[in-house]
């Protein structure tokens, strides 16, 4: 079922606004308009593992963005159509510091995307390459736009999915509300170990979100009943998944799991320093990999905190490298061939995949910080997926590392 997102707004803001405005989003980079939009999907297969007042079976809120043909002097979307709920569920206080300086912008109507809802789908385009992102935990899907709007531009059809119970908030077409289940993750926190355990339950279920939100894309692609704007424009055979922190891992179980994907990015989601497992047969995926990181500037460990790990001051070094190590294995395994790439540049921090360092700028300089990362993100996202789905040669991952930007290639292996 499509669900409507609301009337449009009037006006489309102009971009490098003063710090009052900075959650403006930049324009898309690619040439071509971008549409969005919105589908209920209940996956009846699969019964809801979260007890309460939610649904009984598995049901997900998903944005497909997609190329579109834009109509001069129409409206762009809102931002963000279920801020009331956010407002309700958090309150003003709540949703202020959820948005920084931006959220007057959402309460004017003034922070919109550069979409049109369910516009025609660009024309002379005929089968695009489709791909599948998942957010991070507890993030909004809509805190990603900037990056999902870009990769339409571009010509990719991209569906971010609202994962159930796991993001900040879901609201579905009759009006009900499904918070973050923080109740739960609070139960199973009492060790990092168990935390991870939980959240790694937890990417199962995202995983297979992933994989249910391909066979749904599949029909409506192939089903003109269902009158979505892309029908008959889907490339089944180039599938790519993406995320960001904990969507990161869900994106690669994903892959693991489904041959379908056949290239995957996470974004700066590790836990234990790696960013997957490898499967029961120690097998890690035939896919091409992207490990997109913020370069880490932890304080040391504390020397209570190092006797807990049984080490000592002076093997310090030690613990790193191993720590190290153990990505560097991981990844100089994998069949398909692996990229890391490590972002060093200024204000670089873990939501710098996100549109949150734009909407929450205090001043000018965070937002040209903010600015400058997303659009590294963004370019570096886009490369692998035009190298691995299009066979594009000479994109920003061929040019090697730069003062800000380290690049590394993990040539394919055996998958013996």
């Amino acid at each position: 079922m499509r669900v409507a997102e609301g009337a449009f707004l009037l006006c489309m803001l102009a971009l490098g606004l003063d710090a009052q405005t900075a959650g403006i989003l930049p324009s898309p980079t690619g040439a071509l308009g971008v549409g969005r939009v919105s589908f209920h999907w209940i996956d009846s297969a699969r019964k809801e593992l979260v007890s309460g007042p939610g649904p009984a079976y598995r049901e997900l809120m998903v944005d497909v963005w997609y190329p579109a043909e834009t109509v001069p002097g129409r409206a762009p979307a809102t931002y963000l159509p279920d801020l009331p709920a956010v407002e309700k569920v958090a309150g003003d206080a709540g949703a202020k510091k959820q948005f920084g300086a931006a959220y007057e912008q959402m309460v004017k109507g003034k922070l919109q995307t550069h979409a049109q809802e369910e516009a025609v789908f660009a024309h002379g385009l005929t089968r695009r390459p489709m791909l599948i992102f998942s957010h991070g935990l507890g993030v909004l899907k809509t805190s990603y736009t900037a990056q999902l709007e870009d990769l339409a531009s571009h010509g990719y059809v991209v569906a971010a999915i609202a994962h159930t119970y796991d993001t900040a908030l879901v609201t579905f077409p009759d009006g009900r509300l499904v918070r973050f289940d923080q109740e739960r993750r609070r139960a199973n926190s009492g060790s990092e170990h168990a935390s991870i355990q939980y959240e790694d339950g937890r990417l199962k279920v995202w995983a297979a979100d992933i994989r249910f939100v391909i066979d749904q894309l599949t029909r409506y692609d192939r089903e003109a009943d269902f009158q979505a704007p892309f029908q008959g424009h889907l490339d089944l055979a180039r599938i790519g998944a993406l995320g960001h922190s904990s969507g990161g891992r869900a994106a690669a179980l994903a892959c693991q799991t489904d041959p379908r994907v056949r290239a995957c990015l996470n974004m700066d989601g590790v836990a234990d320093n790696l960013p997957f497992y490898r499967d029961v047969q120690g097998k890690t995926m035939t896919q091409p990999f992207l490990l997109f990181v913020r370069k880490r500037k932890n304080a040391p460990p504390s020397d209570k905190e190092l006797r807990s790990m049984g080490y000592s001051r002076e093997e310090l070094p030690k613990l790193i490298e191993s720590i190290q190590k153990k990505q560097d294995d991981l990844l100089h395994g994998m069949p398909g061939g692996c990229y890391r790439v490590t972002l060093g540049t200024a204000g670089a921090n873990h939501m710098s995949f996100s549109d949150l360092p734009l909407l929450e700028a205090a001043d000018d300089a965070q937002y040209a910080d903010g600015l400058r990362n997303l659009r590294i993100v963004c370019d570096y996202t886009r490369a692998l997926f035009d190298k691995t789905l299009l066979g594009k040669r000479g994109t920003v991952l061929d040019r090697g590392s730069t003062s800000d930007l380290q690049v590394e290639w993990f040539p394919p292996r055996s998958a013996k």
